[in-house]
């Protein structure tokens, strides 16, 4: 039995590596576009990283909700927004900041 899983195993790299052979043969570049193809892939994304100044620190607020039971502030400081809003949510359920997220795109 073992005779037959090393000759098994002697044939499946052969032909592994015929096929291999076969496609660079065909095509010189198809391994290093293929490499290059998933290193562009698996490239770290680019972040961007905001600094608030001195001046606007007072200007900004963290509120947890639901426990925190913020959600009318959280919708009145997005109503008062000018120029952008930045929100950093792992999930949004509530109807209200949702509406008020969707109104202020608009």
């Amino acid at each position: 039995m073992k005779r037959k899983n090393n000759k098994f195993i002697e044939i499946s790299i052969a032909f592994i590596l015929g096929v291999a052979l076969g496609i660079y043969g065909q095509n010189p570049d198809y391994f290093t576009n293929l490499i290059n193809q998933k290193s562009l892939a698996l490239s770290v994304p680019q972040i961007k990283h905001y600094n608030i100044s001195e001046l606007s620190r007072s200007k900004v607020s963290t509120c947890f909700t639901p426990p925190a039971g913020c959600t009318k502030f959280i919708a009145n400081q997005i109503d008062k927004a000018e120029e952008s809003i930045y929100v950093q949510v792992y999930g949004m359920s509530d109807a209200l900041i949702t509406t008020t997220l969707i109104n202020a795109q608009m």
